[in-house]
């Protein structure tokens, strides 16, 4: 166990470990149905082969992709029990860490895919994460962040499998943006009764 996981990431951390091979096959089916398309114009973004962060990769649909596409993923998650969920599915380059305290070199992934992970942030928190992505990311890389729309923060979930959600309406995103990104593209998803924001940022070039 992490020294600094407390509070609400602890909390979220033992209920993805408690719903990790409960939630494989719908994450696998919302990759296929609705977020394929994103890594798509993501990767179409990137070098081939190069390094990706698949930042929260939950069961590693997004990783499993990129690498069959010939890219690189580093596989990374909070959650002991997805990291293991990964590593049944092939997934060898896994990596273990809080999104918080991120201890890659600077400048170290060409691209970092951050789908659905950071809305388990407060929101207050969200500024400096999304600052110290842009530390690990190159100069002209691609970040994408996928959001849930909505207006409010709380815990969602049965007793002992509570997760925290942060949810945002569509023009409340760029708030918390540092100058550093631009958005490149944005798009909503219609799921259900859950809607997804999905934003393509590109980090600018410090030369």
């Amino acid at each position: 166990m992490m020294d600094d996981v407390t509070g609400y990431k602890r909390r979220t951390m033992e209920a993805y470990d408690a719903l990790a091979s409960e939630l494989a096959e719908g994450y696998d089916h919302h990759f296929v149905t609705y977020a394929r398309l994103e890594a798509e114009h993501f990767l179409a973004k990137l070098n081939k082969g190069c390094r990706i962060l698949d930042l929260g990769c939950g069961v590693g649909a997004a990783s499993k992709y990129f690498a069959e596409k010939g890219y690189q993923p580093v596989s990374a998650d909070l959650s002991e029990e997805m990291v293991k969920e990964c590593q049944r599915r092939g997934l060898t380059n896994l990596v273990r860490l809080d999104l918080e305290a991120l201890s890659f070199p600077n400048s170290s992934f060409e691209g970092i895919w951050a789908h659905t992970s950071l809305l388990h942030l407060p929101k207050l928190r969200l500024v400096d994460v999304i600052g110290s992505l842009g530390k690990i990311l190159k100069p002209r890389g691609t970040l994408f962040i996928a959001l849930r729309e909505g207006e409010k923060e709380r815990y969602e979930g049965q007793p002992g499998r509570e997760r925290w959600f942060a949810d945002y309406q569509a023009n409340e995103f760029e708030r918390y943006l540092p100058r550093a990104y631009a958005i490149e593209r944005f798009s909503r998803i219609d799921r259900q009764t859950i809607a997804f924001l999905n934003y393509h940022l590109v980090k600018a070039d410090e030369s």
